[in-house]
């Protein structure tokens, strides 16, 4: 390796056996985390990790999004985190924040449903069997975009009507119905980009991911579970009851776990994770470990 004034020179192995998959520590240098990148296309086909990949906006905050766009990788090759569990019990904030720490893209399957329920409402048409055919059709002409923690439909956005309790239950409706689900597995498929993707749900690593590196499928007990939404909509302003809520959240659990296409459960091959007495940071840094362990380098 060869350092200048303002650059870093390195030298690649001489032939793909003498390759290995690293972890670059990049110790806030810009240079380092741009110049071993590139180190990912090595001959060998082997991963690499660049450890605080942010110090390149000191001089190329796009630098990443540059480089994601002109590399090309099998699909099958992208890797992939499932965070699979029943209404409330924190999936979506846990899938969130392992994204954010990892830099992958995000997959909220849940808010696919909510929005076509809302669309084929807005569109007149009722949440059942009959509508089945239709609402599946208008499925392949909506534009959904996930950004900066808001959700758009049409270019509208819609984050605040599709977490309503009402919204909740019509995405439970509309993902029983079998069209509609294989209408939306291919824009699922679509979030599987470079560098990765934590994608949040109740069927993704049974269905959609099942050849996902990490399956996670996340529970806390029914009464903790209530607890957490009780204080969520009352913030919101929203008047509620703890004993009608649990109600609601058992009811929509038996009715999940009981569909007949993809019911709500863990993948043979998921780690369960009950987090009714862990903090948010406790389950991250749990499943953090976990998808470590599963690297073929060590931590540094």
């Amino acid at each position: 390796m060869e350092e200048g004034a303002d650059f870093i020179r390195v030298t690649p192995p001489a032939s793909p056996a003498h390759w290995q998959a690293a972890s670059i520590h990049t110790y806030d240098d810009h240079r380092m985390a741009m110049c071993f990148s590139l180190a990912a296309f090595n001959p060998a086909g082997l991963p690499v990790r660049i450890e605080d990949p942010k110090c390149v906006a000191k001089t190329f905050p796009d630098y990443f999004e540059a480089l994601f766009s002109l590399a090309q990788t099998r699909t099958s090759a992208i890797p992939v985190i499932c965070v699979d569990g029943p209404t409330a019990s924190g999936k979506g904030t846990l899938a969130a924040v392992l994204a954010t720490e990892l830099g992958y893209h995000f997959l909220d399957s849940g808010s696919l449903y909510r929005i076509t329920a809302l669309a084929a409402m807005q569109a007149g048409l009722s949440l059942d069997a009959a509508h089945e055919q239709a609402i599946a059709d208008l499925v392949q002409s909506l534009s959904i975009q996930f950004t900066e923690g808001r959700v758009r439909l049409n270019g509208t956005d819609v984050s605040d009507t599709i977490r309503t309790e009402e919204a909740g239950m019509n995405a439970s409706r509309v993902s029983a119905l079998p069209k509609v689900r294989l209408a939306l597995v291919d824009l699922q498929h679509g979030f599987r980009q470079l560098p990765g993707l934590v994608a949040d749900g109740r069927d993704m690593g049974t269905i959609i991911f099942p050849e996902a590196a990490l399956k996670v499928f996340l529970t806390a007990s029914a009464e903790r579970r209530a607890e957490r939404r009780y204080k969520q909509l009352i913030s919101k302003g929203i008047s509620t009851t703890l004993p009608s809520l649990r109600a609601d959240l058992e009811a929509r659990d038996a009715r999940d776990s009981s569909r007949s296409v993809a019911p709500l459960k863990p993948a043979q091959d998921a780690r369960l994770l009950d987090n009714s007495d862990l903090t948010v940071e406790k389950s991250v840094d749990l499943v953090l470990d976990w998808w470590q362990g599963k690297q073929p380098f060590s931590a540094i």
